[in-house]
């Protein structure tokens, strides 16, 4: 599993988020409340316990 840090592309929006994504390719599929996509800041890969 990914922990991706996320901004939204959007030149008046400031939506940041960080989502948990099973797959790398999950992250291109995220998709801003706005319209927009969202451009990768981080990624870390977590392991849930």
């Amino acid at each position: 599993m990914w922990l991706a840090h996320v901004v939204c592309s959007g030149r008046d929006c400031f939506e940041e988020l960080e989502v948990v994504v099973d797959a790398l390719d999950d992250v291109d599929r995220l998709g801003c409340e706005c319209g927009h996509g969202f451009v990768l800041l981080s990624i870390s890969e977590i392991e849930l316990v």
